[in-house]
């Protein structure tokens, strides 16, 4: 016994200090609103509760507008219940498991069990308040036991429970009658406070009960590949003596509610690559589901509160919330979407533009978010700029401008101008431009358009520098400088079909990314420097003074700090997704990069506080090309972890070599050489790194 508890005091400490290392040491913090989670309720009161993933518990206290952290920053909330007064919640703090309670509406909260997490004793799922108020739970034996807690302890109150080995849900009726879910085994009621027990729904995985305010009793049930039974859902008006099949079968449901008007919703997860998750509702007329158009997620909990608000909670993506009936949804933040545009007021207020989703804004630095989803602003946002009080938004319906800090929009290019505006700028006397898919096209008051040249070429890119002068990046015929006001234009070179992003630093230095890394020009596109930064494309640049550079890549955030002649890879702790759209930085000094399905993120740190990070390999690696297929250049990356001597060569299906890359010692990094093809036929060639005994061998294919 004592090795045993000597061995469990050695696997927490060193899960403390796993813990606390990684919150030292994460560099990004994720603010896309409420984080993903497990659980919603609704007090007495009407304050809304939400259980993280991690993350402690948010609330609301105005139906689901707005939600805010409290002073619980920490663990995983899985169960939130109650009755009245009373809530319940069971989460852990990666070290115990806990069952509290708390009677003011979750502002303070007592422990009603602690155990460590490696030896359970309640079902997270199973801990419920009876109509009594008795709180009873079901210990994580085989078979369970039904307990309730009393004068401060947890008393069996039943030991006869029959062959329970799979408990998955726990629900108690008006009537104090039990009822208990399990895996294959049906539902196990009792009516006499579990001193008998009966079976019914054979054989059907209940993977979730509820009773309504009508006393009816709901079971989700889940289908299991191999089982005799669909799953789907259950209703029984009879105190599960018998039970109706309603439909939404081969789904996995989580959660099961019903309105004050009789429409039941259901809340599903996807499970085992084979079923959809989603939030659907039964119509009561043709009784049929119907999903609603919501992302493709895990949704884990679903509540109608008082006012008849629904409030579906995702894994992935947060709350969301719809006040119809489920016909419109709005997000609590960006979390999951394709954040393209950043514009930061201050670090409190943040509007960001999504590719599909609108727009979303914070007026306290990402802790909740209001979905701008309205018919006022298209849904693809390319992106945004402020001009005194006026924010413009260049979207793929032409301009839209807003006085009121992003609530209402105006259509202020109204039919002038075709196709969609890529990105839009205002100078020093207020002439607003947009770049096209037919040139670039001015506005002196907002009102009346004229085209402004170029209006052969899809413009992608329009950026400024102090003395009014712009410049114009095209999708095929490379960069142009207008130095009277958009009137005319002269190319400065660098006709390319890969030009991702244009920017100008304070310094008027031009920087155009492109795959691999960089253009640098510091005399006005007379002359331009390659700088290579990553085997990737590079989407998004950002400034911090005159000589620190932030690049957007697929890989993550690089940091020049000498303007953009050396390059390191910021570190990636926090950030669940590299793929890196858009740079800001706001006046703190903290930068923000929105991410492709990742939503937002700002560094925990200012980056005047921050010492540059270097992710350094700690194997060899040969990294696929890219692109692949190419045609005629491609860039091939390595990793080396160690002062090494290091050779790339490229070779034909016949083994012969037909080019050398790299034959040198190369320092411990990150790199990326180009290999151009132009002399060789289309076909497959295998591309070979050796580092002393290390070898790797990866095929690329040429497409001419």
């Amino acid at each position: 016994m004592v090795i045993i508890k000597h061995h469990i005091t050695k696997v927490l400490a060193i899960l403390l200090v796993q813990i606390s290392s990684f919150a030292q040491t994460a560099f990004w913090q994720d603010i896309n609103g409420i984080p993903g989670g497990w659980s919603l309720y609704q007090c007495v009161n009407g304050r809304i509760l939400v259980g993280t993933d991690s993350n402690g518990i948010y609330t609301s206290d105005n139906d689901g507008l707005d939600f805010f952290p409290s002073q619980y920053r920490s663990g995983s909330y899985y169960t939130l219940s109650g009755k009245d007064k009373i809530v319940i919640a069971l989460y852990n703090d990666y070290i115990f498991d806990h069952v509290l309670r708390s009677t003011d509406n979750g502002e303070t909260w007592s422990t009603l069990h602690r155990q460590p997490i490696i030896r359970p004793t309640l079902y997270s799922q199973c801990v419920k308040v009876s109509d009594s108020g008795h709180i009873y739970g079901l210990t994580y034996t085989n078979p369970p036991k039904l307990v309730r807690y009393e004068n401060g302890q947890w008393k069996v109150v039943d030991t006869t429970m029959p062959y329970i080995n799979s408990v998955t849900s726990f629900a108690i009726d008006h009537s104090n009658n039990f009822y208990v879910g399990t895996m294959r085994f049906g539902v196990h009621i009792s009516t006499d406070y579990g001193d008998t027990w009966y079976q019914r729904l054979v054989p059907h995985w209940i993977a979730t009960l509820t009773v309504t305010a009508q006393n009816t009793i709901l079971a989700g049930g889940l289908s299991v590949q191999g089982d005799l039974s669909e799953g789907g859902v259950f209703l029984s008006s009879n105190n599960g003596e018998t039970w109706d099949p309603l439909g939404l079968t081969r789904k996995y449901i989580r959660k099961l509610v019903v309105d004050s008007i009789g429409q039941m919703f259901g809340a599903t997860v996807e499970y085992q690559n084979f079923f959809g998750g989603g939030v659907y509702r039964y119509n009561l007329t043709d009784r049929q589901w119907s999903g609603f158009n919501l992302p493709f997620e895990q949704f884990e909990d679903l509540i109608i509160t008082t006012s008849g608000t629904l409030l579906a909670y995702s894994y992935e993506g947060g709350i969301y919330r719809s006040t119809d009936g489920g016909s419109t949804w709005y997000q609590s933040g960006p979390r999951k979407r394709s954040v393209n545009a950043i514009l930061a007021k201050d670090s409190s207020n943040i509007l960001v533009g999504t590719l599909g989703s609108g727009l979303f804004k914070t007026t306290n630095g990402g802790i909740d978010w209001d979905n701008l989803l309205s018919p006022d602003i298209p849904q693809y946002i390319y992106s945004l700029t402020r001009h005194g009080s006026t924010i413009y938004a260049a979207t793929d319906s032409g301009v839209y401008s807003t006085t009121d800090n992003g609530n209402q929009w105006s259509n202020i290019s109204g039919g002038n101008i075709s196709g969609s505006v890529y990105a839009v700028l205002v100078n020093n006397f207020g002439d607003i431009f947009a770049a096209t898919n037919f040139g670039v096209y001015r506005s002196p008051d907002g009102t009346t358009w004229f085209q402004s040249g170029l209006e052969t070429s899809v413009v992608s890119e329009l950026t400024i520098n102090n003395s009014n002068e712009l410049y114009a990046a095209t999708s095929q015929n490379g960069i142009f400088l207008s130095t009277d006001n958009g009137f005319n234009w002269v190319s400065i070179g660098l006709v390319r079909n890969d030009i991702q992003t244009l920017a100008v630093n304070s310094s008027g230095h031009v920087f155009v990314g492109v795959y691999g890394g960089i253009y640098r020009s510091t005399n006005q596109g007379t002359t331009w420097e390659e700088k290579t930064i990553d085997t990737s494309y590079l989407y998004a640049l950002a400034f911090k003074g005159a000589q620190t550079v932030l690049a957007g890549t697929f890989n993550g955030v690089y940091a020049s700090y000498d303007n953009g002649d050396n390059w390191t890879l910021l570190s990636n702790n926090g950030l669940d997704q590299t793929f890196v759209l858009s740079l800001a930085v706001d006046q703190a000094g903290n930068l923000l990069a929105g991410t492709y399905r990742g939503g937002l993120y700002r560094t925990a740190q200012p980056l005047t506080s921050v010492e540059p990070v270097a992710e350094l390999p700690v194997t060899f690696k040969l990294l696929q090309n890219y692109p692949n297929p190419f045609n005629p250049k491609t860039g091939l990356g390595f990793e080396v972890p160690a002062l090494s001597h290091v050779v790339l060569k490229v070779y034909n299906l016949l083994g012969q070599e037909v080019a050398l890359l790299v034959d040198e010692k190369k320092q411990p990094g990150r790199y990326t050489v180009s290999w151009d093809a132009s002399g060789q036929p289309s076909g497959v060639y295998l591309y070979r790194l050796q580092s002393g005994k290390f070898v790797d061998i990866k095929k690329m294919i040429l497409v001419k």
